[in-house]
């Protein structure tokens, strides 16, 4: 028993916490019955991530069509109708939200019909997770339909709470260009820690408690995780099914309080300014010509 491991079983010590829990968390799959199938496309849309950047990508298109209102200068226009604060942002967080799950359904949806036309389908649905070798750290008693249905789902999820934070962004900082330039900082460290650091570091946190690596929702359910938060073992697959819904809806809440943020003069970027310099420049020349 690797409880009675002085080295690794102190009482009270992370270590000993984890073990228990690890336990705790198997010993629930007892008697679940498994069943051998076609594990192939099941397997390999797992490893297909393409179709969650391709919706962030969604998600950042739709918040540049949000903020159209403030380059035309029509900030102060909408600030002042009596629904152009709380009501108007609650809204236009109700539009991303739904873009990005119409567009995630669709995207997923033809990823689903490719994979399953190329491995001759996903086998049965019925089957439990845990019938699939792959999935041996899958902790989550589910039915493998359910479970294809949920790793959409999470991707959506995390898809518009990564929309909320760029509108936010937006939102609190004058320039446009410095909102997106340290939106990009920060998926930069993100991607660098989901990609660099080691499982067994002791920044692993760092590694799972990541964007990417939510998005990333198939492996995070599948593959058994306990990661330290305050000397307590917290399963990955708990943070991401719990706390990314609590945080998407923090985000909305907080765009919706920052609807009622007065209107101020936005700065034009470095490409803008440049524009506008050139375009100087070559005025008095461009008058001269006869075309």
């Amino acid at each position: 028993d690797m409880k009675t491991i002085q080295a690794i079983g102190a009482e009270g010590s992370f270590s000993r916490r984890n073990i228990d829990k690890t336990v705790a968390d198997f010993e629930k799959l007892n008697g679940i019955p498994v069943s051998l199938d076609n594990e192939r496309g099941v397997n390999a849309y797992i490893e297909c991530v393409f179709t969650g950047m391709l919706l962030m990508i969604l998600a950042l298109i739709v918040v540049m069509i949000l903020l159209e209102e403030r380059k035309k200068g029509l900030w102060q226009f909408v600030y002042s109708m009596p629904m152009g604060r709380n009501q108007l942002a609650m809204k236009r967080a109700g539009i991303l939200c739904l873009a990005v799950t119409v567009g995630g359904i669709l995207f997923e949806a033809e990823n689903l019909y490719i994979i399953g036309q190329r491995y001759g389908g996903f086998g049965d649905l019925s089957r439990m997770v845990q019938s699939n070798p792959a999935f041996s750290g899958c902790v989550l008693p589910m039915k493998m339909g359910t479970f294809l249905a949920l790793v959409v789902a999470m991707k959506i999820l995390v898809c518009a709470f990564f929309g909320c934070m760029l509108w936010m962004a937006a939102s609190s900082l004058k320039s446009h260009t410095a909102a997106f330039a340290s939106i990009a900082v920060v998926l930069g460290a993100e991607y660098y820690a989901y990609t660099e650091i080691s499982v067994q570091s002791s920044m692993n946190r760092w590694k799972f408690l990541n964007l990417f690596a939510f998005l990333d929702s198939g492996h995070v359910l599948t593959s058994y995780q306990n990661l330290n938060l305050f000397g307590y073992p917290i399963g990955a697959h708990t943070v991401l099914l719990y706390g990314i819904p609590v945080l998407l809806l923090l985000a909305v809440g907080c765009v919706t309080l920052l609807g009622r943020r007065r209107p101020f003069a936005q700065k034009d970027g470095l490409f803008i300014k440049l524009l506008e310099r050139i375009s100087y420049l070559v005025k008095p020349y461009r008058h001269n010509c006869h075309l």
